[in-house]
């Protein structure tokens, strides 16, 4: 609760001209059902979080970016985000890259690509999906600063 109270007083504002929003650190638990602690196995279910973010003016495809904290397995943070404009989600975990982050940034996808089809279902989702990239642009090694460019930093620019 502490990192959604920092996003909705903090940064929300902070942000809010700029066609930024956060969803909760809720979103991920409920997309992949691990539960209030995040420690279930992860299944994907789109309808759980289907109708997040209908109360934005223009939906989530009216902004330029999502950002998403994840709290992985109740242990540690994670910031997702998606780039509407470039077609990119990217991940930062100050962990360092694993292969269990590839789980986060391939759901968000295939959430993006599922609500697009909600949003305009006689659009072609997977042809408007097919050219988003992935990254996990985490550092490889624990401690070790992350890189201050424009692509690499998890919060809006």
């Amino acid at each position: 609760d502490v990192i959604n109270t920092f996003v909705t007083n903090i940064l929300c504002p902070k942000f809010s001209n700029r066609k930024v929003h956060f969803f909760s650190s809720y979103f991920f638990s409920k997309l992949l059902g691990t539960g209030p602690t995040g420690t279930l196995p992860p299944v994907y279910n789109f309808h759980e979080v289907r109708r997040w973010g209908n109360n934005l003016r223009g939906n989530i495809f009216g902004r330029k970016e999502l950002i998403i904290p994840i709290n992985h397995c109740n242990i540690h943070w994670l910031c997702l985000k998606a780039s509407m404009e470039r077609k990119s989600i990217g991940l930062w975990d100050p962990f360092g890259r694993k292969e269990s982050n590839q789980l986060y940034l391939n759901s968000m996808k295939r959430y993006l690509r599922d609500k697009y089809h909600d949003t305009f279902p006689d659009e072609d989702a997977d042809a408007w999906i097919s050219d988003w990239t992935l990254s996990d642009n985490s550092e490889t090694v624990l401690n070790k600063p992350i890189r201050s460019t424009t692509e690499s930093s998890p919060l809006p620019t």
